[in-house]
């Protein structure tokens, strides 16, 4: 037996779904939680300049106009320099410098 949607009946099926769906998706974002309160973002890069992410052991190149947070590394190798921006302040790094975010 096959079922024809027509006029009002398939458009209410199809709003019906598009609701379920949007509902979902608010759902998995709530689990996400909430953004960090405490963000900055890499504004300058030169040189060798590396980024770890909280949590995770792998480093990589870090990323102009990328964010740092709260438990994120930064290392700027030799003749490297970096530039974080917070707000209205700015953090300069220069050559073989560390910077490990902490909250406290």
């Amino acid at each position: 037996m096959k079922t024809k949607f027509s006029g009002k009946s398939g458009l209410w099926l199809l709003l019906s779904l598009l609701g379920l769906l949007c509902f979902n998706a608010q759902a998995v974002r709530a689990d996400e939680g909430d953004p960090p309160s405490r963000v900055a973002r890499i504004s300058y890069t030169d040189g060798a300049v590396s980024f770890q992410p909280g949590g995770q052991g792998e480093w990589g190149t870090a990323q102009r106009n990328g964010t740092v947070t709260i438990g994120d590394k930064l290392w700027v190798d030799k003749d490297g320099r970096a530039e974080l921006q917070a707000g209205q302040a700015a953090i300069h790094l220069a050559s073989m410098t560390a910077l490990f975010l902490s909250e406290s």
